[in-house]
């Protein structure tokens, strides 16, 4: 379980590396992963076809909207609340 502490740190680290190589490696992760689930998913569950092209078309769009997701939501939310926990810190620091 991540604690306060655990993610400012982290977040420190991953924001001095930037907005875009945050959103290039995070969202190309998620972006994969879920082309995979979602080609697996079709492949065994849906239609139980053999192999054709659209594994591609899976990559091809998931991968870009996982990078335009961690670049324009996900980078967002995270420094939301990496400055609501510092104030708080700050609070307590100043009001123990």
């Amino acid at each position: 379980m991540w604690s306060n502490h655990n993610f400012i740190e982290n977040w420190e680290i991953t924001r001095k590396k930037g907005r875009l190589l945050y959103a290039l490696t995070e969202g190309s992760i998620f972006g994969f992963i879920i082309a995979l689930f979602t080609f697996l998913g079709d492949l065994f569950i849906l239609t139980g076809e053999t192999l054709n092209m659209d594994w591609f078309l899976y990559f091809m769009y998931a991968i870009p909207l996982g990078i335009i997701g961690y670049y324009l939501l996900f980078w967002p939310l995270n420094e939301y609340y990496y400055r609501k926990i510092k104030k708080q810190q700050d609070l307590n620091e100043k009001h123990p």
